[in-house]
This record gives C-alpha cells, sequence and structure tokens, in this order.
C-alpha cells in the first residue's frame, strides 16, 4: 500500500575525486534547490524548477555518460452472493435492511493476522498506540470485518452464548467501479462505520468508499469519492491511517520534463444514483500548499499528505489540510502521534560537482567516487496545524517505515552507511524534535546523536522499538527456499548504551514485533520450517524458540 520532496554551496575537492573545472556550486544547483522551506507562489514558480532539475539532470548525464534521472483468510463461503442477498443501498437507518444470508453458508473458520481497533486499545503493525493502520481485518466490538478480494465479510464472532463464527453479511465492492481494473487494498475501521481504499489502474484513480455502520452491525453505503493520482501501493507501508476522528493518507502525482503541473482532483459519485452520477473534478491541493524542494529530485512527484475529516468523508466530502511534497518517487512516509515524516534519498551538495559521475546514476550507490555522500532528508509535517513544517538531514541511506520511531521528544532513525561499496555499516541517529528546521542551513547541520553499527549481513530487517534498536538477517540473503537455512546474527541495541547484544538464532529474521515488552522474532528455521523465537530484551542471549 503505496505507494508516498537549497542552500548556498561551496567547492570541495574530495580525496581521488575529480571536480567539474571552471564551474561553480551555486551555477551548478541553481534554481535547484531553496535555502528555506516555503511554499511555492505560482505555477511559474514551479515550472521553473522543473525546468532547472531537468537542466541538472541532462548536465549530470554528459558529466557522467550514465542514464540519470497480512493476512491470511480461509473463507469457505461461495464467492457468489448467497440466495436472498439484496444489493447494498444506502439508508437513513443503517439496520433497516440487514443482508439475509441462508443458514447453511459454509464458513469453516477464519485465519488472518492483522490489528484490532478498541476504544482503549488501539494496536497496529508499527505499534504506535493511537493510530490504527489499513489493513485486510478489522474488529469493532463483536464484529470481525475482513477485506477479501472485492468483498467485505462481516463476521460476528461473539455472542450470548459464547465465542462464534457467523457469518452476517457480505458487501460486494465492485458494483460501483464499472468492471474497471481495480484492486482493494486496505480496510479502516471507526467509530461511524468502515472504509475501502482502492486503486483503480484503468484510469489511475485511488477510491475510497464508505459504509455506516449500524447499531446491528449492519454496513450501508454512506460516500464514493475518486482520486486521481499515481498507484498509492508500497508492500512495506500503508496508504490509509486513522488519528483520533482524522483520517490520514498520501497521494502522488507524478511530473516529468515538459509536462504541465497535474494537480491531484477529487470528485464524490452520487450513490443514490444507479450510474453512480460523479460530481465535478475539484482541485485537492492549491499551488500554496505545494512546498518547495530543499534539494535537487532525480524522480520528482508531488506527494500530497491529507488529513482529513471522517464525518466530513462520510458526507462525501474531502474537508482536508493538505500539504504538498516535491519529492522523490521512492520516498518513506511513516507517522506517529504528532507528526507525518517523510524521509527520501539524497546526497550532498559535492556529489553533484564530481566529474565522471552522477548521483542520479543506477550505479551510483556503488560508485567509489560519491562513497560518503549519500544522504538522508527527513521532513517533519505536524499534525498540529499551529506548528510549522521542519527538515533535518543525516548521514545514510534510509529505511523503511519500521525503521523510524517518535519516542518522546525526539525521533530514532536508522540509515545505511556507505563508506565503501563492501561496509555494512549502520547509523542509528537519535534527532531532538527541536532540531527540524525551516532553514536549510540549520537543517544541514543538527544537534544530534548518531551510533555506528557494524552488521554482518545485508539484507536486513530492521525495527526501532521503545527502548531498543533490533536488527536481524533476512531470508532473502538465500535466494533459493530449496537451500537449507544457516543460523543468523540478532542484534539488540539498547537506545541508552553504546555497545549491542549479538545474539545467534536457528532461523532468519523476515519479522519483528515487540509485545507485552517481549521480543517476537520469526523467519525460515534452519530445520526448513517456519520458526518463531521469543526474547527478553534485558536478556536476549536467553532465547525460546
Amino acid at each position: 500500500m503505496i505507494w508516498l520532496l537549497g542552500i548556498p554551496g561551496f567547492l570541495l575537492i574530495v580525496g581521488g575525486c575529480a571536480v567539474v573545472h571552471g564551474e561553480r556550486d551555486s551555477d551548478r544547483l541553481a534554481g535547484v534547490r531553496f535555502e528555506r522551506i516555503q511554499a511555492a507562489k505560482s505555477v511559474t514558480e514551479l515550472d521553473q524548477w522543473l525546468a532547472a532539475n531537468q537542466s541538472l539532470a541532462q548536465r549530470l548525464a554528459r558529466s557522467s555518460g550514465a542514464f540519470s534521472g497480512y493476512g491470511c483468510i480461509s473463507l469457505n463461503a461461495s464467492n457468489n452472493k448467497p440466495e436472498g442477498e439484496s444489493e447494498l443501498e444506502s439508508d437513513s437507518d443503517p439496520d433497516a435492511d440487514a443482508i439475509e444470508l441462508e443458514e447453511d453458508v459454509d464458513l469453516d473458520c477464519v485465519v488472518v493476522t492483522g490489528s484490532r481497533i478498541m476504544p482503549e486499545d488501539i494496536i497496529t503493525n508499527v505499534q504506535t498506540s493511537g493510530i490504527d493502520e489499513g489493513g485486510l481485518l478489522k474488529r469493532r466490538g463483536d464484529h470481525l470485518l475482513v477485506l477479501r478480494g472485492d468483498e467485505i465479510f462481516r463476521i460476528r464472532i461473539d455472542s450470548r452464548d459464547g465465542p462464534t463464527l457467523e457469518l452476517e453479511q457480505s458487501v460486494s465492492l465492485t458494483e460501483s467501479a464499472k468492471g474497471q481494473e481495480v484492486w482493494y487494498d486496505e480496510l479502516l475501521v471507526f467509530e461511524q462505520g468502515a472504509a475501502v481504499l482502492s486503486f483503480d489502474f484503468g484510469r489511475s484513480v485511488t477510491g475510497l468508499q464508505l459504509y455506516r455502520m449500524g447499531s446491528g452491525g449492519n454496513l450501508t453505503a454512506a460516500a464514493h469519492i475518486e482520486i486521481q493520482s499515481e498507484d498509492y501501493y508500497s508492500g512495506s507501508n500503508y496508504g490509509l491511517r486513522l488519528i483520533g476522528d482524522r483520517a490520514l493518507f498520501q497521494v502522488s502525482v507524478g511530473l516529468s520534463p515538459g509536462a504541465s503541473w497535474e494537480w491531484p482532483l477529487w470528485r464524490s459519485l452520487d450513490i443514490r444514483s444507479e450510474e453512480l452520477t460523479p460530481d465535478e473534478w475539484q482541485p485537492l491541493i492549491d499551488v500554496g500548499d505545494v512546498l518547495l524542494p530543499l534539494v535537487p529530485i532525480s524522480d520528482p512527484v508531488i506527494h500530497a499528505t491529507l488529513l482529513c475529516e471522517v464525518e466530513a468523508m462520510l458526507a462525501g466530502s474531502l474537508d482536508c489540510a493538505a500539504t504538498g511534497l516535491i519529492a522523490e518517487y521512492w520516498s518513506e512516509l511513516y507517522v506517529s502521534r504528532t507528526a507525518a515524516y517523510v524521509a527520501m534519498d539524497t546526497w550532498k551538495d559535492e556529489a553533484y560537482l564530481v566529474e565522471g559521475a552522477s548521483p542520479w546514476s543506477w550505479r551510483a550507490r556503488t560508485d567509489p567516487k560519491l562513497q560518503g555522500m549519500s544522504e538522508t532528508l527527513i521532513y517533519r509535517l505536524p499534525l498540529d496545524d499551529s506548528e510549522s513544517v521542519g527538515a533535518v538531514f543525516i548521514s545514510g541511506e534510509r529505511g523503511n517505515q519500521f525503521s523510524f520511531r517518535e519516542i518522546g521528544d525526539g525521533l530514532v532513525t536508522v540509515t545505511e552507511l556507505l563508506p565503501d561499496p563492501d561496509a555494512r555499516l549502520l547509523g542509528v541517529h537519535q534527532i531532538p524534535l527541536d532540531q527540524f528546521s525551516g532553514e536549510a542551513s540549520e537543517a544541514r547541520n543538527p544537534r544530534i546523536q548518531t551510533a555506528t553499527l557494524d552488521v554482518s549481513h545485508n539484507h536486513r530487517t530492521i525495527r526501532v522499538a521503545d527502548h531498543h534498536v533490533l536488527i536481524g538477517e533476512h531470508s532473502l540473503m538465500v535466494n533459493d527456499p530449496t537451500v537449507p537455512m544457516e543460523q543468523t546474527e540478532f542484534v539488540v541495541l539498547s537506545l541508552l548504551e553504546s555497545v549491542p547484544e549479538r545474539v545467534i538464532l536457528d532461523q532468519s529474521v523476515d519479522r519483528i514485533e515487540v509485545l507485552d515488552g517481549q521480543i517476537f522474532v520469526s523467519g525460515r528455521g534452519v530445520a526448513g520450517k517456519w520458526s518463531m523465537s521469543v526474547l527478553d530484551p534485558r536478556s536476549p542471549d536467553r532465547v525460546s524458540t
């Protein structure tokens, strides 16, 4: 689910590297990056930036000669609607037209992993209290909602007579999709009902279908919203999040040389009409919502982060606070209780001056001329609109969302350091929130604490927990599933210590969860079976497998 972004430079001669002669840093990067975080004043200003950025890409290409630029569900019900099932219609009383199912619907079991949402206990896959994320399975009271293919199944899991599994309703999502190439990716449950996030590949449209849930659990259609955007899906991240009574999601619009600025547009469909008559398209963000970039961008995309009122969405409207970042296509979104963070890989200014090399080349990561020049730029977008957007630069390449965690008044994140192509070094950065700045010069020189960690493997699973950084070897290190798994190293670093604990496991580390103070690690075992180990972070060498 995916799947979502200027400072005066100086001429630096790096040992072993040649810079471009006769061209100053300020000349080469002029107009490509800005000295402070600021909103665009006009479309003309954005056009000028895009032209300057493309000019830089062409110069880099000439210089280097290189091209720049789970839920597991078992439902044994028929795929067809049971006889007697009525169409899902909007109604003022969500329980008035409850769908009647035949008594002999075969529901043997429901086998899932996912999060459940309860008023007093919201747990998600990033273990961030108070934030729920889109998934395949959600619990609301005595009801389990399962998103499978193009249907929502509502299952009663408890009754006065005790635990039960009773399929009470099946909701088809395709009746409003008109047979297009639609993937239904994520389900969210909130106090008033539920929402499904989808993407229509035939039309490049993100869909939001919203349902109200009655006192008896019945779901009825409330609204259908469409957004023109790039595909949001990411295998390691989520498209939709719920924070209190607001939903947060990110949509992206790609930009290419010579293309006009195509603003994300949205519209509501009239679910009361048989043909789902659409309203007119209207802009989701304005030019004044787009922030000018602090760095050159090799693959520019507008990532629009939206914080929207759920009640307005149920009424068919997007009442959203929007921030657009011009960022790399492959950027990472992490959301805490206080802010959304957008992180992207970038390079130090001197990397754009090295003769015969391009940081935008496919071989940049292993180019010895660019060693030690990779950076991560992190934007912090506060959820409180009284705070300002800030940024910080740190060394190394970013990880995925599990490599970030806001703890107290700081952000902890892990990057991959690349002093040379064979190095296996990680940087563990503890960044005070007050170091996020709107000034590029301050953002490039933050006062942070960084620990360097040497690991023995390249294919890593990383998880930042409340008190520890956890790192293990993923089964991808053995690319052939028929090859036996070997023992692996699991690293536990306390955020209060500088020396990590290293533990040998009889399995790979494909997934890390921290539950009730214990570390749960799952992966391929040396015996060929899927294995789980449980560790106490206070004594990580005591392993139960």
